[in-house]
């Protein structure tokens, strides 16, 4: 049985639960015609995370990842490391 949360816990499965297809969206501007995210509400700085990417080799020191500290729909992996 699949959690909830892990239908979106990630980049490539949060593209599937929005029914976008990978090969029109990639490589595409958020915000241009193929695909186009609005903010939501504004989060305070102190509640947001700022890590590496989970399991990328190269550039595993990058700032590649934001996500609201203690949020259940963030992936679970491990990052390379918190900046």
């Amino acid at each position: 049985m699949t959690r909830e949360r892990d239908l979106t816990n990630g980049p490539a499965k949060l593209v599937y639960a929005l029914g976008l297809n990978p090969e029109q969206i990639a490589g595409q501007p958020v915000d241009g015609p193929a695909l186009h995210l609005l903010p939501g509400p504004p989060v305070p700085d102190e509640e947001v995370g700022v890590t590496a990417r989970v399991g990328l080799l190269a550039g595993k020191n990058l700032p590649w990842r934001f996500l609201i500290r203690g949020n259940p729909w963030v992936s679970p992996g491990v990052p390379s490391m918190e900046l």
